[in-house]
């Protein structure tokens, strides 16, 4: 089955269109491999601190429309994210720019934090400019995504967007009860996320899986948080390796892997497309 991928860094690894080629071995996603495996793949506009503004978040949009426009008439959605809100630059026009560029879910931090707040790997809550800024995304019909955040800054995105009554979502995290790691969701963060209405993309990376399996984590964060709120977010291109392949190597063992936890095929049904479909709006 086709699976919607949360979190892609493609973005980040190709400056034209014409370096997207099969032949690159070097990328988890290439046109062929993306089109024959992926109903739906979210691409993300991706900067470190001292690169992120709007100059790098038009650059990176316009080369994704492109990207997009090879995609469609393959069958194959494209959405496009923000990780790391700082590119906003801290004014709630540019915020509204990137949703009229079509951005669906933005990322407040990245590793090191940034001026919004601390990150996983710092700690800290959120700034002023970080909780304005939930508000516009919010007002913007951008889901926010707490995937890199710190824990009191994932309290303080669940309790603005209560207010406001909007899911949240992270696109690219798993479950720190299986894996111990800041990067993870601990039990009472994915069920907020789940009474939101929001969801959870599994990350592939084996630094984040530790000694299970990702079908693994699928099935304990369903345990956790309900079948409605799990998804995939494979992070492929922005890291070394992953615990599949490539995206068809996905889509060819996701499936059976996670039958093999015992999910019945409405579970996989939702978790490979129908949940990201919801959430996104499709």
């Amino acid at each position: 089955m086709k699976y919607c991928d949360l979190h892609c860094d493609l973005l980040d690894k190709i400056d034209a269109p014409a370096a997207w080629t099969d032949g690159r071995e070097d990328l988890h996603i290439t046109p062929a491999k993306l089109c024959g495996s992926v109903f739906l793949q979210t691409f993300a506009v991706f900067a470190e601190n001292g690169r992120a503004d709007m100059a790098h978040f038009r650059r990176k949009a316009a080369l994704f429309r492109e990207l997009s426009a090879r995609l469609a008439p393959r069958g194959t959605l494209a959405v496009l994210s923000v990780e790391n809100a700082a590119m906003a630059e801290g004014r709630e026009e540019n915020i509204e720019q990137m949703a009229r560029a079509g951005v669906k879910l933005c990322g407040l931090v990245w590793n090191g934090g940034n001026a919004l707040g601390g990150a996983h790997d710092t700690g800290g809550g959120l700034t002023p400019v970080g909780r304005r800024t939930v508000e516009t995304l919010a007002a913007c019909n951008i889901l926010v995504d707490v995937s890199h955040l710190s824990d009191q800054g994932f309290t303080d995105v669940c309790n603005i967007l209560r207010l406001y009554k909007k899911p949240f979502v992270a696109s690219h995290s798993n479950a720190r009860e299986l894996c111990e790691n800041t990067r993870n969701l601990t039990d009472l963060q994915l069920r907020a996320i789940a009474e939101s209405g929001g969801i959870v993309g599994v990350n592939f990376y084996p630094l984040f899986l530790g000694k299970y399996s990702s079908a693994k984590h699928i099935a304990y964060m369903i345990d956790i948080c309900g079948e409605d709120t799990v998804a995939i977010g494979s992070d492929f291109d922005g890291i070394p390796r992953g615990y599949y392949r490539d995206c068809q190597e996905a889509a060819a063992k996701l499936e059976d892997a996670l039958k093999g936890e015992g999910l019945s095929f409405r579970q996989i049904e939702k978790v490979l497309q129908k949940n990201a479909l919801r959430v996104l709006g499709f």
